[in-house]
């Protein structure tokens, strides 16, 4: 996991903003362009990983400002809480740094960037402290996944890490009268709705209640987002969750968007004949690429990215009406 700052430009009130990458393996590679905008890294390792692992992940951050190790690694388990709580813990350690940043912005680790650093800075003042969140509701909820008390099982004894398996035990209704919301892992989040993650009472509550349900990453930051009687931060949207844009992580699904590369558990893997639709969306990032999948692409969107960062006149010709008029956006001047 990597978590980065976002350097202040002159005359900008967004100081810095925190980002937040899944799993270090590849981190050179999608967080090249990210370095490049003054991107400051929380690392989290597997705790099951190699030791050579750790100590090449440490011996990067020893060598780099930017780069500091989470202080409490997780064993992670896919679908399971320590995936949720890999995420928590390097909140806890840029809160407890206490550097001036405003956006903690959690994404995927074959993620890129299709925004330029002033872009992104532009448009986290236009958000002036509102969350970008996504939220589903209805049958999209997934109700089985939190329903129903999932348990750890090691499919063989020999297996290092165990699977976890739905259970006949119905659980509680979840606390404070919540609405349980599915959503993204990912996600940008403000930096009082980050504290109010990792301080507040009721968060702490809501978040051991999601313990024993499957991937309740996907379930967390939403239920938070779009439960207002708990008094969630940032939390400016009153309509539906699933007519909210979301515009953190463009991922295309199958069935649902074009896809120009392969799908791999159902998502598209980028290649060369995705990247004419990728520049033009709206969203931050976009996801997925492999690097041993159609390169090319990567390299070419790489390249694009950098040579519009590096032309200062790049800005001039940004058009930020849409994002002026996104209906989840703190209406109060900044």
């Amino acid at each position: 996991m990597a978590s980065f700052r976002i350097k202040k430009n002159r005359n900008t009130q967004l100081r810095s903003a925190f980002c937040c990458i899944r799993r270090w393996n590849k981190l050179s590679a999608f967080c090249e362009p990210c370095t490049l905008l003054g991107i400051f890294f929380c690392l989290h390792v597997d705790g099951d990983a190699a030791p050579e692992v750790h100590e090449a992940v440490q011996g990067i951050a020893d060598c780099l400002d930017n780069v500091f190790v989470v202080s409490k690694k997780e064993f992670i388990v896919y679908a399971g809480f320590s995936r949720l709580q890999a995420d928590i813990n390097c909140m806890e350690n840029l809160v407890e740094r206490g550097n001036k940043w405003k956006y903690f912005i959690n994404l995927p680790s074959q993620q890129f960037p299709i925004k330029t650093n002033a872009e992104l800075i532009e448009i986290l003042k236009i958000y002036n402290g509102a969350n970008d969140i996504e939220g589903l509701t209805g049958n999209r909820r997934l109700e089985n996944r939190f329903k129903f008390r999932y348990v750890y099982k090691r499919k063989e004894p020999k297996d290092m890490k165990p699977t976890l398996y739905k259970s006949n035990y119905l659980r509680s209704d979840p606390p404070f009268n919540i609405t349980v919301v599915k959503g993204s892992a990912y996600g940008v989040f403000t930096r009082k709705f980050v504290e109010f993650v990792v301080k507040s009472k009721p968060a702490r509550e809501i978040l051991d209640w999601f313990r024993d349900v499957y991937s309740p990453d996907e379930y967390y930051w939403a239920s938070l987002q779009y439960n207002p009687q708990i008094g969630t931060p940032g939390s400016f949207y009153n309509g539906k969750p699933d007519d909210k844009p979301w515009l953190a992580v463009y991922a295309a699904w199958g069935g649902a968007n074009p896809c120009q590369g392969k799908f791999v558990r159902g998502v598209c893997i980028f290649g060369v004949g995705d990247l004419q639709e990728l520049v033009s969306k709206r969203h931050l990032f976009v996801n997925k690429f492999f690097l041993d999948y159609q390169p090319l692409g990567l390299d070419c969107i790489e390249e694009w990215h950098l040579n519009r960062t590096a032309d200062p006149s790049h800005l001039l010709a940004f058009n930020d009406t849409f994002y002026q008029q996104l209906p989840f956006i703190n209406p109060k001047a900044a």
